[in-house]
């Protein structure tokens, strides 16, 4: 299910003219997921280079 969430959203951001540079799958304990899903979005603006990171983070019982 994981690698489907990735290429979904890497299509869904290319259609919309968005360079995807790379995916990267990690399990890190550091964040704590409330909720079934969380999908955070960070977009920057430095030095006329446009860069962002879209991350989904879910509970272990929702990748299953």
């Amino acid at each position: 299910m994981i690698d489907e969430l990735a290429n979904i959203a890497k299509q869904v951001l290319v259609s919309m003219n968005v360079q995807v540079s790379g995916v990267r799958l990690s399990k890190d304990s550091l964040h704590l997921v409330n909720s079934p899903l969380c999908v955070v979005i960070g977009l920057v603006n430095k030095k006329g280079e446009e860069k962002g990171i879209l991350g989904f983070e879910f509970s272990e019982a929702f990748a299953k």
